[in-house]
């Protein structure tokens, strides 16, 4: 029944958003732009539960209605995003069918030389695994706000204030003992301009963890970062950002140090490349909030390249590595192993192909390769995913 009723609900929100389109259209309203949008997708998975031996397959066929909406002045903007996915798995379908909303909206507001005003709001309900220490699929939400603002200091410095506050929810009882929580992140930040759209920043910022019911794992702390926004370099666009986290936990655990600090690092770059290319490098190091330990160190990065190919072609590579470095060993105990501290190395290369039918209709394949090794030989597996679908967007 369960299924059912995600089904119905899918294909209802498309039908409205298709006569949402029309309306939109035939009121003409200057200066708003509002894009539904519904795909659909076939999907095959070698491994749907991520298991390093006899993986189980399946076909797994899904429809993904939303739509977008953009309000753009002068020099403010206002957006909205929404997207509602419901799956459907030939195999164990009572287990694994899941519906997935993810929305995300703000708007900014841009005023003398490098006065800025931002807000974004992000709402997640999902059923994937939370972080790359899992690999079941949980129900779980997620909502992240953040507040940006900095005021101009004469023409060429400025100050501001960042801040967000995370919230994450589980719906499994044993889950959200361990894992429901809040994170806040806050701190003021002094910059100069190097450009007329390029910031060069110092900032330093606080940070507290708090968990409903697992205290011990509660913790505050600060990052001291420099950076850099923008535009970058020619045809460069992004982040890049690198410091110092440091950590202090507020009750003491056995085996676990009661405070941390490790390098901190960001970056999000895109590159409009000659010919048609595209490029994108990004890479992290931080602190992840962990189940079987308080955290782990995740260390990361990949690239991606699209390239345009004629007025309809559009065709893609990318690929990510990323380590994880844990705290205790108290998980590999338990599965029996030495007393070693967990690591991992999560792979994931992927190829995708574009082509636009018409105005408005996108047909899309690609494939997916991830994979992990850990010295824990139960967390270890290989996954390929293929897909083909279609998206119409008006």
């Amino acid at each position: 029944m369960r299924r059912k009723q995600g089904s119905t609900t899918a294909v209802v929100v498309a039908a409205g958003l298709v006569l949402a389109a029309t309306a939109a259209r035939a009121q003409g309203r200057a200066g708003l732009q509002f894009h539904p949008r519904v795909g659909v997708q076939g999907q095959f998975d070698s491994n749907i539960f991520l298991q390093p031996t006899a993986p189980e397959s399946s076909l797994i066929m899904s429809i993904t209605p939303g739509f977008g909406l953009l309000l753009e002045g002068k020099r403010s903007l206002l957006h909205a995003d929404a997207d509602f996915s419901y799956a459907h798995y030939l195999k164990f379908p009572s287990v694994n069918d899941a519906s997935t909303l993810n929305t995300a909206f703000g708007g900014q507001v841009e005023f003398a030389s490098s006065g800025i005003l931002k807000v974004d709001e992000g709402f997640l309900m999902t059923r994937d695994p939370a972080t790359s220490e899992l690999t079941a699929r949980e129900r779980r939400i997620g909502n992240t706000a953040a507040l940006r603002a900095d005021l101009p200091l004469g023409p060429l410095f400025f100050l501001g204030i960042d801040g967000s506050h995370t919230l994450t929810k589980y719906a499994k009882k044993y889950l959200a003992d361990q894992l429901d929580r809040q994170e806040i992140l806050v701190g003021p930040r002094l910059g100069v301009l190097g450009g007329p759209k390029t910031k060069i920043y110092a900032s330093y910022r606080y940070q507290m963890v708090n968990y409903a019911v697992r205290d011990n794992a509660d913790s505050t702390g600060s990052q001291i970062v420099g950076g850099i926004e923008g535009i970058i370099a020619t045809r460069v666009k992004g982040v890049a950002e690198a410091g110092v986290t440091m950590r202090k936990y507020s009750h003491t655990l056995t085996g676990q140090p009661d405070s941390q600090s490790s390098p901190f690092a960001r970056v999000d770059l895109g590159w409009e490349a000659p010919n048609g290319f595209k490029v994108t490098l990004n890479a992290n190091r931080g602190f992840q909030e962990g189940q079987t330990t308080r955290l782990y160190v995740t260390t990361g990065g990949g690239a991606g390249v699209t390239k345009t190919i004629g007025k309809a072609w559009t065709a893609g590579l990318r690929a990510a590595y990323g380590m994880d470095q844990y705290q205790s060993d108290a998980m590999v105990s338990a599965f029996g192993g030495p007393a070693v501290k967990r690591a991992d190395g999560n792979l994931t290369v992927g190829a995708d192909a574009t082509y636009q039918v018409l105005e408005q209709y996108r047909l899309n394949a690609a494939f997916v390769h991830r994979g992990r090794t850990s010295n824990v030989p139960a967390f270890k597996f290989n996954d390929e995913l293929g897909t083909i679908g279609l998206t119409a967007s008006f």
